[in-house]
């Protein structure tokens, strides 16, 4: 069985500090996740991954957001 999650990671932008954000199963829930936590400005980069018995695939980076907050 192969489930795909995707996770965010946020890069502060003030001291370069990181923070891996919980993996969602759509983008959409990973969007609507910053908007309600994020609160200093930062860039937040996405990534895919499969969950299955298996693992042989990498992630994924997906997309970056620039300049979020």
């Amino acid at each position: 069985m192969m489930s795909k999650r995707y996770n965010s990671m946020s890069i502060n932008k003030v001291d370069g500090k990181t923070y891996w954000h919980k993996s969602f199963e759509s983008m959409e829930e990973v969007k609507a996740h910053c908007n309600r936590y994020v609160r200093t400005p930062c860039d937040i980069l996405v990534y895919e991954y499969v969950l299955h018995e298996h693992p042989s695939q990498p992630i994924k980076f997906v997309e970056m957001w620039e300049n979020f907050k």
